[in-house]
């Protein structure tokens, strides 16, 4: 499924996370929203991160590169 729309909130740094919201359409099943957040200023080569779901999944957690 696409969003419909995705904002970034903060597009991260050594100092602060990235953060984005996006927004999906499910027509009748109404609209999800989903919070992506990455620990950009980890020292890490893995940066942990969260989504949260709204009508979704609910929280999800890991490291990506």
């Amino acid at each position: 499924m696409r969003s419909n729309q995705v904002s970034v909130l903060n597009a991260g740094s050594p100092e602060n996370s990235f953060r984005s919201v996006a927004f999906f359409d499910n027509g009748a099943a109404g609209l999800r929203i989903q919070l992506i957040e990455v620990e950009e200023y980890s020292d890490s080569d893995l940066k942990p991160f969260v989504i949260m779901s709204m009508s979704g999944a609910g929280i999800v957690s890991g490291a990506c590169q």
